[in-house]
């Protein structure tokens, strides 16, 4: 019962905000969206994890090796990206963590140590995903590159799987001197990373 009214409270939530939400938020509500899934794939450790992301995104591979899949908006030339990574954890592979593992693991001080130096914490706090426990951080931080400095917006879900450590992270990247505002791009994506967060699936939990 508490988990169907936790899916009910995350519906009415994204539901609400999709009434001021971008176009292509609703299409990725209304059914418009891709599949895509971690088994069998070189990097994901034997993770079997499924999302699905918008029609209009195009799925890439990582460059890093634990970034297992990233998928980028406007055609895969868009700003705003989800990244899936997976690393493995320094234990053996059958251990079992113990709920007083996992709260220190989640523990507020880790969980602002994943936010780069200097960076706008929003929201931070312990979750579950897919009823696995874990975290999720929402910050907004600088960036640079080539010698040019951008605001970067990130929203962190994380959860340990087994021996692995998985983190589905959300971003939006500014553009130096741009007239559009980061803030702006925030409004218009939040409700589809949220949407996104809610198609995380892993198919072998429930066997």
């Amino acid at each position: 019962m508490k988990q169907k009214i936790t899916f009910l409270a995350v519906s009415l939530l994204i539901g609400y905000q999709l009434l001021y939400a971008a176009p292509d938020v609703k299409s990725f509500v209304d059914g418009k969206r891709t599949n895509f899934s971690t088994l069998s794939h070189k990097k994901a450790k034997g993770l079997n994890m499924t999302i699905s992301y918008p029609e209009g995104w195009v799925a890439k591979e990582g460059e890093k090796p634990n970034v297992v899949q990233k998928f980028v908006s406007d055609g895969g030339g868009g700003l705003e990206m989800s990244t899936i990574i997976v690393k493995s954890l320094p234990v053996p592979k059958d251990t079992k963590l113990t709920d007083d593992d996992l709260q220190e693991f989640f523990s507020d001080d880790n969980l602002k140590a994943m936010a780069p130096e200097g960076a706008k914490i929003f929201n931070s706090k312990r979750t579950k995903v897919e009823g696995l426990s874990g975290a999720m951080i929402e910050y907004l931080a600088k960036a640079e590159r080539l010698g040019m400095v951008a605001e970067m917006y990130n929203l962190n879900y994380c959860f340990i799987y087994e021996s692995n450590f998985v983190s589905v992270n959300f971003s939006v990247n500014g553009l130096p001197d741009s007239k559009i505002k980061i803030e702006d791009r925030i409004k218009d994506f939040r409700p589809i990373f949220l949407a996104m967060a809610n198609t995380i699936s892993i198919p072998d939990k429930w066997k």
